[in-house]
């Protein structure tokens, strides 16, 4: 396709079906199809209902914005991939169902790596990476933590590809892959993401960086 200059979609995406049934997605529940469709291509080139202005194929596919631009390239179809908000809201994305939560605690909703660009614990999921925030307990350990996200982890496909952390350690992060995916859980008890920061009163809390 390159090498003839084909610049159309079907040049190289053969094997996805029609053009249509590509861009389907299931994102949506009863409330929303009132008025939305659940298929991106209908819902932003031809629902009357939603769209003020004259969209194109190029609205997304040349879009210069870094999690329009993640999301296409990982196949993302919900909503929150690329619109943070509507409706006088905020939307996030549900948290994937391959990434454990450790039982309780209090989860964030999933939030916008990128709000963390810069700091270097986060820098490599600023584009399209999402991180969950826990809330802090003093009642819970590292090594149980560890043990859970082990076990979890490897449960639903991930494969550790970074060292465990030593047994006893209440500061750690540790990193697992599944295919072209990456995701990284800190347990950590100071205020800041560095060993030498100490366990504040409320202890300790977890974060889960993933894209």
């Amino acid at each position: 396709a390159i090498a003839n200059k084909q610049t159309d979609c079907g040049a190289c995406h053969t094997s996805a079906g029609s053009h249509a049934a590509a861009h389907d997605t299931t994102v949506l529940d009863g409330r929303c199809t009132t008025c939305h469709i659940n298929n991106l291509f209908e819902e932003h080139l031809s629902n009357t209902k939603t769209q003020t202005k004259t969209l194109t194929c190029d609205t997304c596919h040349s879009n210069t914005r870094s999690e329009v631009k993640e999301a296409i390239a990982t196949g993302n179809k919900h909503c929150a991939a690329c619109h943070q908000q509507g409706h006088n809201m905020s939307f996030s994305e549900p948290v994937p169902s391959d990434i454990p939560l450790y039982s309780g605690f209090r989860w964030s909703v999933s939030l916008n790596a990128g709000l963390w660009a810069g700091e270097s614990w986060a820098d490599e999921f600023s584009t399209g990476g999402k991180l969950l925030i826990s809330n802090r307990r003093t009642d819970v350990t590292g090594d149980e933590v560890w043990n859970f996200y082990r076990t979890e982890m490897s449960a639903n496909g991930w494969t550790l590809a970074s060292d465990a952390p030593a047994a006893g350690s209440n500061f750690y992060s540790v990193t697992f892959t599944k295919g072209t995916r990456k995701a990284i859980t800190w347990f950590y008890g100071g205020e800041t993401h560095s060993a030498s920061s100490p366990p504040v009163p409320s202890g300790y809390r977890i974060e889960i960086l993933y894209k």
